[in-house]
């Protein structure tokens, strides 16, 4: 320490505690993820884990069309189905609590739950295709699927936050969901050639191969459950007591209103739309440039968020999501050719904020049990998400899509409030965010 830190120390009991305080985190920091931080081997099967991701819950996109032509389902039968093939995303804390509370064998913790989902999605494709009555086949194949894509998910969630320092939160979470926009722009393309030539069964069954890629994050060397590492009752109480919490969970329900807009969630479809008075090739063309803007843009940011500050870097994804979502107010029947560059710039700041809210939050997760809190902030986006998709949809009908998307703009920049109130808790991971 300088001598002139040094006297003020002395003179400033205060002063000197929080520089003490200071310098245990980030020596526990460099205790905890130092030696497991292996930059290009995490990020890089991390995004091939979000990469199939993408890929998989593209089926979501595909499931009315084939239940319609393959059994005959009716709107309510189907919608009854896709939501409750969900279900276990609705409970992912849940299951990320279980993961921290797994003891490690033989080195293994988070990727047991990895491959085991992966296997599950796997197998389960070639079911769904094979299968022949709707509700005794295909929904249980289905269900499974996306229970394996939940499992898969919070495991690559976990192993990301066991391994990453802090200061990369960024890049990590940047490339993963870059890697996602991949997946589901390839997909949407690669399954609706394959169903034109190999029939539904063909294209469910070579669906399967999305999940190869997921495999290779078995490579990522887990650290071992030391006592730093292990929930306890302690570290639980801390935590859910800290009055800093509160405005954590605010920041997770409001930060990524935006999200609302994701492709994979039908609203950027709806809005574009009732906006251009386009078919469903002009709206996929856009989701197409939405999702490229989102996979260039997302690893860049990351790391930009890591280099500035991540709350200043959120701070700016929110103006830039808030902004080009209200341009898409632009976008008319006689300006066509919007369509394109607007989405493409939505995408791009969707993603951003994204991946800097994620970053945010990863921060403020505890060593002792990364997963069980991320996941529950992860579920606290869903309340706004669904507030956003039912504002929209009557929005449209009762003050016409142009008023509804200024609006939208308006809503998610509510960000910007919790965010300011947002502080490291003194149990979480970051010394600063």
């Amino acid at each position: 320490m300088p001598a002139d830190d040094a006297s003020q120390s002395a003179a400033n009991p205060d002063l000197a505690g929080q520089s003490s305080a200071a310098t245990s985190k980030r020596e526990r920091i460099q205790r905890l993820y130092g030696e497991y931080w292996s930059p290009r081997l995490v990020t890089t099967t991390y995004m091939l884990v979000y990469l199939t991701e993408g890929a998989v819950r593209s089926l979501g996109i595909f499931l009315p069309f084939y239940l319609s032509e393959r059994f005959g389902l009716g709107p309510a039968d189907i919608g009854f189905f896709v939501a409750a093939a969900y279900i276990a995303w609705h409970f992912k804390f849940i299951i990320g609590l279980v993961m921290d509370l797994t003891p490690s064998v033989r080195g293994w913790r988070r990727r047991m739950y990895l491959m085991a989902g992966n296997v599950m999605r796997m197998v389960c494709f070639f079911l769904l295709a094979r299968a022949a009555d709707p509700w005794r086949q295909a929904f249980p194949a289905a269900l499974i699927i996306f229970s394996g894509d939940a499992l898969l998910d919070i495991a690559a969630d976990a192993l990301l936050l066991d391994v990453t320092p802090p200061d990369y939160h960024g890049m990590g979470f940047g490339f993963g969901w870059g890697g996602r926009a991949i997946g589901y722009s390839l997909s949407a393309l690669f399954v609706t050639w394959a169903v034109s030539r190999f029939g539904w069964d063909g294209a469910i069954s070579l669906m399967a191969l999305y999940t190869i890629p997921a495999f290779a994050m078995a490579a990522v060397r887990e650290p071992p459950l030391t006592e730093e590492r292990r929930i306890n009752k302690r570290v639980l109480a801390l935590t859910f007591t800290d009055p800093r919490l509160l405005a954590a969970v605010i920041f997770a329900i409001f930060g990524a209103s935006v999200y609302s807009f994701d492709p994979n969630r039908g609203v950027f479809s709806l809005v574009i739309k009732e906006l251009s008075g386009r078919s469903l090739r002009g709206g996929g063309l856009a989701s197409v440039a939405f999702g490229l803007a989102v996979a260039v843009g997302s690893p860049i940011t990351g790391m930009l968020a890591d280099r500035i500050g991540h709350k200043r870097a959120y701070y700016f994804s929110l103006a830039g999501a808030a902004a080009s979502l209200a341009g898409m107010s632009l976008l008319t029947p006689e300006r066509v050719w919007l369509m394109y560059p607007l989405s493409f710039a939505l995408g791009f700041f969707e993603g951003f904020n994204f991946t800097t809210w994620e970053t945010v939050l990863g921060d403020l997760c505890p060593p002792e049990f990364p997963s069980f809190l991320f996941q529950y902030f992860m579920s606290m986006l869903h309340v706004s998400a669904y507030l956003t998709a039912v504002f929209v949809g009557w929005g449209i009908e009762a003050l016409g899509p142009r008023m509804t998307v200024l609006l939208s703009a308006l809503y998610i920049s509510m960000g910007f409030i919790p965010a300011y109130f947002v502080r490291p808790l003194a149990t979480g991971k970051a010394e600063r965010i």
